[in-house]
């Protein structure tokens, strides 16, 4: 089975260099940026893992507001309203086109 699709996967390889390089470059460019956060993400939770229990990571700050829920759900409220209401008109005004304009213009 995995011979069958090394086959395949080689083949298409052969066939269409072009995308075939596009998408293996950004599959890598994506896992690399992928293992960077990784990384940083481990090396900012490991900060009191070699360090003496009696220091300790400045969390609070003299500036500091208070940010209530609403204020953070209203912008993704909004992102989430325009997506939906874009996807809805495309697939309403596709809906409603002439199938053969669409084809000879392809």
């Amino acid at each position: 089975m995995w011979k069958n699709h090394l086959i395949i996967a080689y083949r298409n390889l052969r066939k269409n260099k072009v995308f075939s390089i596009i998408n293996i470059a950004g599959l890598a460019i994506a896992m690399a940026a992928g293992l960077l956060i990784l990384k940083y993400v481990t090396f900012e939770l490991s900060y009191d893992d070699f360090r003496k229990p009696s220091v300790y990571r400045v969390v609070d700050y003299a500036y500091r507001m208070d940010i209530h829920w609403w204020v953070l759900l209203l912008p993704l409220l909004l992102v989430f309203l325009v997506a939906f209401f874009t996807v809805t008109l495309q697939t309403v005004k596709t809906a409603l086109e002439n199938p053969v304009k669409s084809l000879r213009s392809e």
